[in-house]
């Protein structure tokens, strides 16, 4: 597995490069553009302990690039319910 730590630094360059099939082969399924279990949780977050939507927030928060037009919004209304307000963007 790549590490992708140097990538998510690149902002918009980097979101280039993951559409295009040599930033999909140098990635190699490691980012995402918008955690479908991120949203998920914020359908339903009575379903859901706190514990495990913070996991879930951290892990994919690292990982997603936010090219969805609905990620921006997810995340914003996810990151304040966790009160990770500095997230909340």
């Amino acid at each position: 597995m790549n590490d992708i730590s140097d990538f998510q630094m690149l902002g918009d360059a980097g979101k280039k490069l993951f559409s295009t099939a040599a930033g999909q082969k140098l990635l190699g399924g490691q980012l995402v553009k918008q955690a479908d279990v991120v949203l998920l949780l914020n359908i339903l977050p009575h379903l859901y302990s706190k514990k495990i939507r913070a996991a879930n927030f951290d892990y994919y928060q690292a990982i997603t690039t936010h090219d969805s037009s609905l990620s921006a919004a997810t995340y914003m209304i996810e990151a304040t319910r966790l009160k990770k307000l500095d997230l909340a963007y």
